[in-house]
């Protein structure tokens, strides 16, 4: 009797320890993150859009080219699920047979990357059109996949004048002289910003918005000059550069461009 008794207790012993062992697996997350919505180019700085009740900007545009260096900036909307690990950048050119290429890995908890561009083989950091994607996994290693979005860097504007730290008496002197080496291109944008400190992230400064002109008669290595025609600034600092756009793709979209260096210059 004491015998069954012990092997009855080792029996209900082994019988919980399987349940408890089962219990644990199907207990186990298998429920992928909700998919990531990548943002395309949504327009540009001096565009009179409207996003989620701003006008458009340098941070909030989407996909979009950084004035220094060979770079995009890659934005997507904030990820809701709660058990998130790691965010993986994926970056392939456009070709029949793509081969995409993991750039990084990010915190979880980040709404965009900046991906520096490098010329590799025959795939240079302009005149590329690049596509994108991110997986996102989960603390489990569940993951989800974004949808792709794409564009092409062309070649930057090159600034004349003024050159960078010039001062002025008054803007009423001030004129913008500048080179695009660029071919079938939509628009070349002249954009005056100012500093504003609700725009910095990170290591990005984004500006504020001052003015800007649009010089559409475009040829092939083409030198501009235009005037500056709004209305008096005031005394202070300022920056300008030059945005590019490309053409139209097929799509009816424009997912090509450059932002040329930002240069500063002063009003007294």
């Amino acid at each position: 009797m004491k015998k069954l008794s012990i092997f009855m207790y080792s029996l209900f012993f082994s019988l919980f320890i399987i349940s408890c062992s089962s219990s644990d697996k199907t207990s186990i997350d298998k429920l992928p993150p909700n998919k990531p919505l990548l943002i395309p180019h949504l327009g540009d700085m001096g565009d009179n859009l409207l996003i989620d009740g701003y006008l458009i900007n340098d941070s909030n545009n989407g996909l979009s080219p950084l004035p220094d260096g060979d770079r995009l900036r890659l934005q997507w909307s904030r990820l809701i699920d709660n058990d998130l690990s790691v965010i993986r950048i994926y970056r392939y050119p456009e070709s029949l047979n793509p081969n995409p290429v993991k750039v990084d890995s990010i915190r979880w908890d980040n709404e965009e990357y900046i991906d520096r561009l490098e010329n590799t083989g025959t795939n240079p950091a302009t005149q590329t059109n690049w596509h994108y994607f991110i997986e996102v996994v989960d603390m489990t290693g569940n993951s989800t996949v974004s949808d792709t979005v794409n564009f092409t860097l062309i070649n930057k504007p090159l600034l004349l004048s003024p050159e960078p730290g010039d001062t002025l008496i008054s803007s009423s002197q001030l004129s913008f002289n500048w080179v695009s080496y660029n071919t079938n291109i939509s628009r070349l944008r002249v954009l005056i910003l100012k500093t504003n400190d609700q725009f910095s992230d990170g290591d990005l400064n984004y500006k504020e918005y001052v003015w800007h002109f649009d010089e559409s008669n475009i040829t092939e290595n083409s030198e501009f000059n235009i005037n500056y025609t709004g209305e008096p600034l005031p005394a202070g600092t300022y920056y300008w550069r030059v945005d590019a756009q490309g053409a139209m793709d097929e799509n009816l979209n424009y997912n090509s461009g450059s932002k040329s260096e930002e240069r500063k210059f002063i009003i007294q």
